[in-house]
């Protein structure tokens, strides 16, 4: 599976060098965030684009639904990576069939549907799972604990659940979601370092020299950081550190009395 440990890792990396970790964000913001991507997603497909269409604004960056899709995934991923405990990705999960993903009866018949209609219904239960994850991790954070029923619940179980949907909607439509994930990651790694304190309407109208040239002579980008942010972001990364290495010679210890 395409979507594991590995790409966690790239992503969360991407984005702590790009200052997404210099502040502590909380669920409420994530969760805030993600809802905003099926919003976009849901305008490219009213659009009356194609489903698997990408198209290009101010030079190179992606757009399109593919895209949207792939930022999903993408802020999911850097949640997973940023997370303490970290999360791991289930791949035999998202790997399994079940009542609608990968089933080619249900497949063919949301087929025949409009992507932008169809795209509505999983939405609607995306929007379910992370409604659920916020109130886990309200009441449990990143454990998984049992419920009352004696199921396992979990933030990590919920957002699996949105992965898997959106990936069955990319299948049901065609979309490469590997090859999206790959190009999203790398033009993301291509922005300068702290292209978000810019704005956006001066970042996209704007261009790419020139905005390596503004950040520099501003004190930060790809280039040069201001003190503040790079001790802040070493600050916050130690932290997360320290907590996996003692969580680890814990484990190791456990290990070494049975």
């Amino acid at each position: 599976m395409y979507i594991n440990n590995k790409l966690r890792d790239i992503v969360y990396s991407n984005n702590l060098q790009h200052g997404f970790w210099d502040n502590i964000r909380s669920y409420d913001e994530f969760v805030k965030n993600l809802i905003g991507e099926f919003h976009e997603t849901q305008e490219e497909l009213n659009s009356g684009r194609k489903p698997t269409e990408v198209y290009f604004k101010h030079g190179n960056k992606p757009e399109g639904a593919p895209t949207e899709l792939a930022d999903i995934i993408i802020f999911i991923l850097d949640y997973f990576g940023g997370s303490e405990p970290q999360i791991d990705i289930d791949e035999e999960f998202l790997e399994m069939p079940d009542q609608y993903y990968k089933n080619e009866t249900h497949y063919q018949a949301a087929r025949k549907k409009e992507p932008k209609d169809y795209f509505i219904e999983i939405e609607s239960a995306c929007k379910d799972h992370i409604s659920m994850s916020a109130l886990h991790n309200l009441l449990h954070g990143n454990e998984t604990y049992i419920d009352e029923s004696g199921k396992e619940r979990s933030v990590s179980r919920e957002l699996h659940a949105v992965i898997k949907l959106v990936l069955e909607f990319c299948e049901i439509y065609g979309i490469n979601m590997e090859k999206e994930l790959i190009d999203k990651i790398n033009y993301n790694n291509s922005r300068p370092k702290d292209y978000r304190k810019m704005g956006q309407a001066e970042l996209l109208e704007t261009d790419p020299d020139e905005v390596y040239k503004s950040l520099l002579a501003r004190g930060y980008g790809m280039y040069k950081e201001t003190d503040n942010v790079v001790s802040e972001r070493e600050a916050i990364n130690n932290i997360v550190l320290e907590k996996r290495a003692a969580r680890e010679e814990l484990e190791k210890e456990q290990l070494r009395k049975k």
